[in-house]
């Protein structure tokens, strides 16, 4: 069985030259509308997309409507911004709670994505460590919404839109002819949640795409698809829900699934057709990632890096204090360590050795200097060789034999050695003592 196709006319309005600017001319346009296994699939999307966008830059010529986008370098302004449902620019509410004094349990994520563990480590904060509150905050500026189940899931801003622009004003959802529930609120402006609007019309105006996720309650939940409600004091959440049921359309059942994210939780989110009992919500339908296909998504959607006043407020306020020391220096400075040590130690050797062969040179002349002046006098037979009597023995002892000789006495007289051992002059014995001398010794024997 083929795949039903159903046509359908749905209205437009634009504004026209009239001296009433804010009057508006309908128009219709032809929309196919694909049924494949219960999902609806538009065939037009790409120009219900542009027509969004022609709405949103004559938004400005229309009277009573006013909308306001703020840049992504613009600063932080706590003292003037007020969350009422105007703008998506959570992390600014979330920084101003913060500041306030507000708490709020820590997010447990099934994972921290990549994108957001990559921006804190640029400037040394880590994610595990902030308030609750500042984790929601970088979340949502880094382009995340939290699922069922503590799943982080990436959000994909439309035409170049940010994270604090994705909300869908009130005139677009008017625009493409859903109605409203009126709710008054205690600041007396009045809060309006989506009442009678189909898939196809929620997903004509959306302005963002949610990559797919598992919800589990997503056919019982009766939420609302969106609201434009806002509690100036709410630190609001960033929990996505799956709205998904089956209506007729033209004698069809068609399937819907839209995702929205809500800034309270689904548990406390008053139910459709209903109003809260003090002020309303900021909920942001978005379209499923299944419905686009890549190039699409490259040519109409960007992936968010995060606005710099969040970073600038990240890294003054929890930054890590660095140790000044990156552990990856031990290595040179270690190998430069051993380098300097080994250089002294082998310096300390080369002179050690230097010193020790100086002294050994200076005791080995001493020794020849010796040697030379007493190996005759002293130990001459220690000259002699196995063949007899060296030149030298030869010369020495020709100097004993030499009859009247003086050279042997000139040589002891002259020895620098034995000055210290002569007998002075006045203590030496004359002739006739040493003659009685013998002679007593004689006699005494």
């Amino acid at each position: 069985m083929g795949t039903p196709v159903i046509s359908l006319q749905r209205m437009h309005c634009s504004v026209n030259s009239c001296p009433r600017p804010s009057t508006f001319q309908c128009f219709a346009v032809n929309s196919t509308v694909e049924i494949r296994h219960s999902k609806i699939y538009l065939a037009d999307m790409h120009a219900a997309f542009a027509f969004s966008l022609l709405l949103a830059a004559l938004a400005p010529f229309v009277q009573g409507q006013t909308v306001t986008f703020r840049s992504l370098e613009e600063s932080s302004s706590p003292s003037s911004y007020v969350f009422n449902g105007s703008d998506s620019d959570i992390a600014q509410q979330l920084y101003i709670r913060h500041k306030a004094g507000d708490t709020g349990d820590e997010v447990e994520l099934t994972s921290v994505p990549t994108a957001v563990t990559e921006r804190l480590s640029a400037i040394n904060v880590d994610f595990n460590s902030l308030p609750g509150l500042v984790q929601r905050a970088v979340l949502w500026d880094t382009g995340f919404a939290i699922a069922p189940g503590n799943v982080p899931v990436q959000v994909y801003p439309m035409h170049n839109r940010t994270m604090d622009n994705i909300v869908i004003p009130k005139w677009e959802v008017s625009g493409v002819d859903c109605t409203f529930t009126n709710c008054s609120q205690p600041n007396d402006v009045t809060a309006y949640y989506s009442h009678t609007c189909t898939g196809w019309q929620m997903l004509n105006t959306s302005h963002c795409v949610i990559d797919v996720f598992e919800d589990s309650g997503a056919g019982t939940y009766l939420g609302n698809m969106w609201a434009n409600g806002g509690d100036p004091d709410v630190a609001p959440l960033i929990e996505l829900r799956d709205h998904t049921w089956t209506e007729p359309v033209f004698n069809a059942s068609v399937t819907f699934s839209v995702y929205v994210v809500h800034t309270v939780s689904s548990s406390k989110e008053v139910a459709w057709g209903e109003c809260p009992s003090g002020y309303g919500t900021v909920s942001i339908p978005c379209a499923r990632r299944d419905l686009f296909s890549d190039e699409f998504m490259a040519a109409n959607t960007t992936v968010p890096t995060g606005s710099a006043w969040v970073t600038t407020w990240l890294e003054v306020e929890f930054a890590e204090e660095s140790s000044g020391f990156d552990k990856i220096l031990l290595v040179p400075i270690i190998l430069g360590a051993v380098v300097v040590l080994g250089a002294i130690g082998l310096g300390w050797f080369c002179w050690k050795r230097k010193a020790k062969n100086s002294a050994q040179k200076s005791t080995s002349a001493a020794h020849d200097l010796e040697t030379d002046q007493y190996v005759a006098l002293i130990t001459p037979e220690m000259i002699l060789g196995p063949t007899g009597m060296t030149t030298q023995g030869s010369t020495l002892s020709s100097h004993y034999e030499s009859a009247g000789s003086n050279k042997t006495l000139t040589i002891l007289l002259d020895s620098e050695h034995l000055q210290g051992k002569r007998i002075p002059p006045e203590d030496r014995p004359t002739a006739q003592e040493l003659v009685q001398e013998l002679q007593g010794n004689g006699g005494g024997q």
